[in-house]
């Protein structure tokens, strides 16, 4: 393979990356706008008569844990990964430009693509967005359904 297949090869693994990352991210929003649509819903005609509160409330952070969990985790890890990706293969790419061939470096020496963890997932603000007003809208509806004491 010469220079130029190898640069178009990586240009394009990096487009097919990034074009990955921002579907699944309009996938995230979308299934994100059902889920508080799904909770809005419930809180409007879902009337609670002879359930226990504490019965709600279980149910109410289950659902909240389960959201994030097996939501938006997974797909923050998702993301991570293409993005990661992308730009691995947008540098080396780059690489192939540098006219100084000494100054190319190995790409055997790329670090592997790291896994995101729970401080990376609870530092990026897209998420703290949903936690938040996945949680408010929760907790309106909690407030909404669970039968009052007298």
């Amino acid at each position: 393979m010469n220079e130029k297949e190898q640069f178009d090869a990586y240009s394009a693994l990096a487009d097919f990356r990034m074009k990955r990352w921002m579907s699944r991210r309009d996938l995230i929003w979308k299934v994100t706008f059902g889920v508080w649509a799904f909770i809005v819903g419930g809180s409007i005609y879902g009337r609670v008569g002879a359930v226990p509160s504490w019965i709600i409330a279980l149910i109410t952070c289950g659902f909240y844990l389960g959201f994030v969990m097996l939501w938006l985790k997974p797909m923050f890890e998702h993301d991570k990964f293409d993005r990661n990706l992308a730009w691995r293969y947008m540098k080396r790419a780059e690489r192939i430009l540098e006219p100084d061939k000494s100054k190319r470096i190995d790409q055997s020496d790329d670090p592997p693509v790291p896994t995101s963890s729970w401080a990376e997932f609870f530092h990026d603000k897209m998420v703290w967005f949903q936690l938040i007003a996945t949680a408010v809208l929760l907790a309106l509806q909690f407030t909404l359904v669970a039968p009052k004491s007298n």
